[in-house]
């Protein structure tokens, strides 16, 4: 087998038929809850690696709560805004670009966000 082309004209060549190739998205479910900070993380995750992979994304939302029992006010998360996040998390949200700071001192119900979603959704 003989190729006449040489290797950088074949690459040329290759990336304009890449370049002309229909972009078809990956469909991704994702359910989650507001409150969620590894689902920021998640999210942040499938972004960047959809813009590095120059692959489309197409996202379906799921509700879940994570804290059902959470009353309608929310609830005092206590302690101080350093030892609401741990260390594991606090390194992933930087790793991403998210800053975890632990100062809102509430975990907030979550129904009325997952009742707007599903408003906004239908």
């Amino acid at each position: 087998l003989t190729i006449n082309t040489k290797p950088q004209k074949l690459l040329t060549h290759f990336e304009k038929m890449m370049s002309v190739a229909p972009k078809s998205a990956v469909a991704v479910t994702i359910t989650s809850d507001l409150v969620c900070p590894w689902c920021w993380v998640g999210l942040r995750k499938l972004q960047q690696a959809s813009e590095e992979a120059k692959v489309d994304v197409d996202i379906t939302w799921k509700p879940f709560m994570l804290r059902p029992n959470t009353p309608q006010e929310g609830q005092p998360k206590g302690g101080t805004p350093a030892s609401r996040v741990p260390a594991g998390l606090k390194a992933a949200g930087n790793a991403v670009g998210i800053d975890f700071s632990g100062l809102t001192d509430r975990t907030p119900n979550t129904i009325d966000f997952h009742a707007t979603m599903k408003f906004l959704l239908d």
